[in-house]
């Protein structure tokens, strides 16, 4: 499909963002019309008298091309200066032989058309002030930070060494920390020693008892299944569950009769949070049956 800008709606504006010497407009007349180029980027351009075009730089990954439709501008390149005027087209390729600036050095506003390529990424540099952007995000970096690839990678055991300890736990530490649990009675400290691990949190599922253990830095693990799957009751029976939670934590049952009976009452899982001290059982809808805090 077509999309024809008609030069009776022209309607420029100042760039958002810019500083004195630095006032450039542009048409906004395409993106009223809710064009969107993807590969081949255009504007059309108001230079005032006195004013520049941009900071002086160049494109790693674009190429720009750019007619002059009314008025005269000069052009500063590599090589130096030159007036570009009235039916002129200007082509800068990649790389640092493209570097341009425009300046209005007359009397009457200059007007261009200002088309550039755009392979979804770019980088572009500014000489005269050493910096670099990154498009799309926009993020601007001095080009005196550069450094080597492997600068400040020199720590990498210490820094591994330190993510074993905080967060690389395993299912074998803790199933061996939970081998101590006996009863609801034993489960607070079992919740400290995993918690020094590194364990930020855990969910049990109650269909196999599998656990999936969570760390930080998006750090998880999952056990195995504990036993054959269980049948999780379709409704739920929210006070003969807190009979037999209550059961449990008064050292009456074990785990496993402890999963039958959350089982039976409709008890799909229980989310265990670490930093909230809290323990969250859930049925099969999702819904929450109980939120407890975890006793220190």
């Amino acid at each position: 499909m077509a999309t024809i800008l008609k030069s009776d709606q022209r309607e420029f504006r100042e760039d958002p963002n810019k500083i004195d010497h630095f006032r450039l407009f542009s048409d906004l007349s395409r993106k009223k019309s809710g064009l969107i180029p993807k590969n081949l980027n255009f504007d059309l351009r108001l230079l005032n008298p006195g004013q520049f075009s941009a900071p002086y730089h160049f494109h790693r990954y674009a190429e720009e091309l750019f007619m002059v439709l009314s008025g005269s501008m000069t052009l500063r390149t590599p090589d130096g200066l030159e007036i570009v005027s009235g039916g002129d087209i200007i082509f800068f390729e990649m790389g640092e032989t493209g570097a341009h600036q425009f300046f209005n050095q007359g009397t009457e506003p200059c007007t261009y058309l200002d088309v550039r390529s755009f392979i979804g990424y770019d980088i572009c540099e500014y000489p005269d002030s050493g910096k670099i952007l990154l498009a799309p995000s926009f993020e601007i970096f001095s080009t005196e930070a550069k450094s080597g690839y492997f600068d400040g990678e020199g720590h990498i055991l210490e820094k591994w060494d330190q993510l074993k300890k905080h967060s690389l736990f395993t299912v074998e530490q803790i199933e061996q920390a939970h081998s101590k649990v006996k009863s609801g009675a034993d489960f607070p400290k079992y919740i400290r020693e995993i918690k020094e691990m590194g364990v930020t949190a855990f969910e049990t599922w109650v269909i196999d008892s599998h656990t999936d253990y969570f760390g930080k830095s998006d750090f998880r693990t999952t056990s195995k299944p504990q036993y054959a799957k269980l049948t999780i009751a379709e409704i739920g029976d929210k006070e003969k569950f807190h009979l037999y939670l209550k059961r449990h934590q008064q050292g009456e049952t074990d785990y496993y009769q402890f999963c039958h009976h959350c089982a039976e009452t409709g008890i799909e899982k229980w989310f265990v949070s670490l930093e909230a001290l809290t323990c969250t059982y859930s049925d099969k809808a999702g819904n929450e049956i109980l939120v407890e805090g975890i006793p220190q």
